[in-house]
């Protein structure tokens, strides 16, 4: 005969006191491991999007700066590469000195796309950014002036121009998942188009200035070809709003329609605006 096997109840042998307690833990663990997996996938709506490694349009951004070129001098010549017509240079120069500038600068605003892999727990991270450019009253100036006259005549003459360019730089972020701050480098290339250009001529006698003739003239256009190493800073102001600054460095070549090429030994560019996070990496 055999014998009747009756179920084991560990409870009978579970004090009532630690009975209640345990019941109360596994009460606890059923609350908190699913709140975990619900503030886990909330806490960053774009969670599954940072696990795909697809490239993605990761953010935009708008920024105002300034753009400087350096060349080895802007000369009478370089103006007249410019000028349509001999409007303006019909004024003798032969006794006055003529007061050589190296530099050209325009203000400057662009619109920037930024397509990268997402890099949650990344420290560096590769992207590719893409973007419309505009120098504004881009201003290439050279002057003559008279010390031996008595009334101290000065002559401007003024190239004009509105640069709108194609730009796109490949870069490499370094950052940390969740952190406020990143840096950023690579390289970088430009190519851009003036139009409407003109050329001014300001006439200064003594302490009054007047305007030459016409005072403004129709100029050429030119092409503009620049290469260039940004150097870039980011700052968290929200999870997906984000201060920037960037610094580019490089150098450039410049054509104009009909007329002589022209080497920029140095292209720099100071620019600071917002960038807009489309999946909340920081």
């Amino acid at each position: 005969m055999t014998a009747k096997k009756v179920p084991i109840n560990f409870e009978n042998y579970i004090p009532m006191k630690n009975r209640k307690l345990l019941s109360q833990i596994t009460l606890l663990f059923s609350l908190i491991i699913p709140s975990l997996g619900f503030s886990q996938s909330f806490e960053n709506p774009d969670f599954k999007a940072l696990n795909d490694n697809k490239w993605k349009v990761r953010d935009v951004s708008f920024v105002v700066g300034v753009d400087l070129d350096i060349y080895d001098k802007i000369s009478m010549d370089y103006i007249k590469e410019y000028a349509i017509t001999d409007k303006f240079f019909d004024i003798d120069l032969s006794n006055a000195s003529e007061e050589v500038y190296q530099e050209v600068v325009g203000g400057m605003l662009s619109f920037n796309l930024t397509f990268s892999q997402p890099y949650k727990n990344r420290k560096v991270s590769q992207e590719f950014r893409v973007g419309m450019e505009a120098t504004l009253g881009r201003e290439a100036m050279v002057e003559f002036y008279d010390n031996a006259n008595e009334d101290y005549l000065r002559y401007t003459y003024c190239t004009m121009q509105n640069v709108y360019s194609l730009n796109a730089s490949y870069q490499f972020r370094f950052s940390t998942y969740n952190s406020k701050f990143s840096l950023y480098t690579g390289i970088g290339g430009k190519i851009g188009t003036t139009s409407n250009n003109q050329i001014l001529l300001i006439a200064s006698e003594g302490n009054t200035q007047y305007a030459a003739g016409d005072y403004y003239t129709k100029a050429k256009n030119a092409q503009f070809y620049k290469a260039y190493i940004p150097i870039g800073f980011d700052f968290a102001l929200s999870k997906r709003i984000m201060f920037n600054t960037e610094f580019r460095y490089g150098f450039g070549y410049e054509k104009v329609n009909s007329g002589k090429d022209y080497f920029i030994n140095e292209s720099c560019v100071f620019q600071f605006g917002l960038r807009y996070n489309l999946f909340r990496y920081y």
